[in-house]
């Protein structure tokens, strides 16, 4: 809703962060430019552990012993380094905030929509045999939510990057 209504007003020159279309003169939107850099600077730590924790457990790193407590902190102090580098890298690179949301959508939204309620389903399902056919249709949705995730980002990268 918003987008729209600030399409609305500005028209086909409207940026893609909102707040940049207006002037930077305008005290009121001086202040939602600072709240919004508050909230970005506060939440950054919570999702970055999140993303850390997330990791370690996709590649299945499990917890040291407390008698390897050591090994364990020089592991979170390198993994933290190289994840911020990566990201600080990323963010000198990617400077359209369209394209983090196109991806985002893309790779995000598919996932919410597709994927993961039919995973969830044929795993709660598995050791029913009348429900074959579901679990099938269940596979054949799944395929269909990564084909049009994978061109979502596709066109997003192509937008972003190949003029």
């Amino acid at each position: 809703i918003v987008s729209s209504l600030a399409f609305l007003t500005f028209g086909g020159a409207c940026s893609g962060l909102i707040l940049n279309n207006y002037s930077t003169n305008d005290q009121l939107i001086s202040l939602s430019r600072f709240a919004i850099a508050i909230s970005l600077i506060s939440s950054y730590p919570l999702l970055f552990v999140g993303l850390r924790d997330g990791l370690f457990d996709l590649l299945r790193l499990e917890e040291s012993s407390i008698n390897n407590i050591n090994h364990t902190r020089y592991r979170y102090v390198l993994s933290t380094i190289g994840l911020l580098g990566i990201i600080t890298a990323l963010a000198f690179k990617i400077t359209d905030l369209t394209f983090v949301a196109s991806m985002s959508g893309a790779v995000l939204g598919t996932s919410l929509i597709f994927i993961y309620p039919t995973l969830m389903f044929r795993a709660a399902v598995r050791n029913d045999p009348t429900k074959q056919w579901e679990r099938r249709l269940c596979s054949v949705i799944a395929s269909l939510g990564v084909a049009i995730g994978i061109v979502g980002a596709k066109m997003a990268i192509e937008k972003t990057f190949i003029k």
